[in-house]
């Protein structure tokens, strides 16, 4: 909707959509790790890096919306390097961080279980 609107509403929905999302990627990492049986360090590894995840991606938004979209509006000047959505900025780099290097070492961790797992089974066939 934010891509074809460019509206603050749509924004503002995208971005309430983003911070709700961590925590329930949270949840379902946790519940499908505990499902593969992985082994506690690995779950902790999970949970340590989706709670990253959830906290930078969260912080990012939030800022956005509660300080740096209000200080535009009331007319300040915010550099373009304190918005989201302009690129190189520090809003954007949290956020990148967040979903692409701490999500992607999340998602490592879990397959990594799922290969192991999937070794096991097909050791227990033979």
């Amino acid at each position: 909707m934010f891509l074809f609107t460019k509206t603050e509403l749509a924004l503002t929905i995208w971005e309430m959509l983003t911070i709700v999302s961590g925590p329930i990627l949270l949840f379902a990492m946790l519940h499908l790790s505990h499902d593969l049986n992985q082994s506690v360090i690995i779950r902790y590894a999970v949970l340590g890096f989706m709670t990253c995840v959830c906290l930078l991606t969260a912080v990012a938004h939030v800022v956005n919306i509660c300080v740096t979209r209000r200080l535009i509006a009331v007319g300040v000047d915010v550099p373009k390097y304190f918005r989201i959505g302009q690129w190189p900025s520090v809003e954007m780099v949290v956020d990148y961080l967040a979903r692409g290097f701490f999500m992607g070492l999340a998602y490592l961790c879990l397959g990594l279980s799922i290969v192991k797992n999937e070794r096991k089974k097909n050791r227990i066939r033979i």
